[in-house]
């Protein structure tokens, strides 16, 4: 394998991990949203909430900083993919870089 291989796959992978962490964060999201609109109390709503997480991320924020912490991560990670790649990959890229930011803010404004 060449030099020039090696980095494309490693930048490649890059963007696949960028992915995988997006897909955290949106779990995470969408997951408040759907269960916020669903439940007839806001208690209610966070009760069943925090059973879709592990005991250790239901302390208060902890959840929501690692999301805001993956959405970082999964923008730089794609942004520094980016160039390396192309096709499809170049396409999920370009989704994260629009998607990370917004579910990060998203998280931060929660966070107020």
């Amino acid at each position: 394998m060449t030099q020039q291989q090696t980095s494309y796959i490693f930048r490649g992978g890059m963007v696949t991990v960028a992915g995988l962490l997006v897909l955290f964060v949106l779990y995470s999201t969408l997951g408040w949203i759907i269960i916020a609109s669903t439940t007839a109390s806001l208690t209610e709503a966070k009760q069943q909430y925090d059973l879709m997480f592990p005991e250790w991320l239901r302390e208060y924020g902890a959840r929501q900083m690692i999301t805001v912490m993956t959405s970082v991560a999964a923008l730089v990670l794609a942004l520094a993919g980016l160039r390396h790649v192309e096709g499809f990959r170049r396409t999920v890229a370009y989704v994260i870089i629009i998607l990370a930011p917004l579910l990060g803010l998203l998280n931060i404004w929660w966070l107020m």
